[in-house]
């Protein structure tokens, strides 16, 4: 790592980092530095799970009968009504009779705290991952694009997912009041955006890597 960053002719692995998030890298940036992209995906890899392990972990006390997903429920709620069913069993409103609810209106704020650290861990992950996959040299043309296209949908998926969380966390302190009907349909719209994106960008990583799994097979 320190050869390529004292080499004139090579570039920083911040350099590299900021050309394969933003879909610039090409493959002479990636063999100026051998290692360093895997390196980039693998740490930031890590950094996904550990912050998702915290979101999964925090999320697991607001699971119940109604909200059956805990925040994810809230996520796809897109009516008022349907925000009120489960929020009140966290706490809100005078039906939640859980001795616990105190406590569990203070978890979804905490979870919609973790979730930041999170949406960005993951955003950089698929956007590293997608980067990665476009500056490979056996991919050209529409394909090459198809992962341009990807890092810039890591992106807006990740904002969608900042959007939502802001929605949901004014939604906490304005449930009854006008505001809570547009805050729900903001929230739904974000939220729908985010995993049609995620899933889309999902299904490219997926055909990216089975198309360089069939490579290898008949090379050998």
């Amino acid at each position: 790592m320190t050869a390529f960053r004292n080499s004139p002719a090579s570039l920083t692995q911040a350099q590299i980092f900021l050309r394969l998030i933003t879909g610039c890298a090409s493959r002479s940036d990636i063999d100026a530095a051998p290692g360093c992209s895997r390196t980039l995906i693998i740490r930031a890899l890590i950094v996904t799970l550990l912050c998702g392990a915290g979101v999964i972990g925090t999320n697991a006390a607001l699971i119940n009968g109604v909200a059956q997903h805990g925040v994810v429920s809230l996520q796809f709620a897109g009516t008022v009504s349907e925000a009120k069913s489960i929020l009140e069993t966290w706490g809100w409103g005078a039906v939640a009779t859980d001795g616990n609810a105190p406590r569990l209106a203070d978890t979804a704020h905490r979870v919609l705290w973790l979730d930041f650290p999170f949406m960005t861990a993951y955003t950089v992950l698929l956007a590293l991952l997608c980067g990665r996959l476009a500056a490979d040299e056996r991919y050209r043309g529409a394909r090459r694009t198809a992962f341009r296209s990807g890092v810039a949908a890591a992106w807006v998926a990740g904002l969608a997912d900042l959007s939502e969380n802001i929605a949901h966390l004014k939604l906490l302190d304005q449930l009854d009041t006008p505001a809570a009907d547009m805050l729900v349909r903001w929230a739904w719209l974000s939220a729908s955006l985010k995993w049609t994106l995620i899933a889309l960008i999902a299904s490219l990583l997926a055909a990216g890597a089975l198309r360089m799994q069939v490579r290898r097979a008949s090379v050998r």
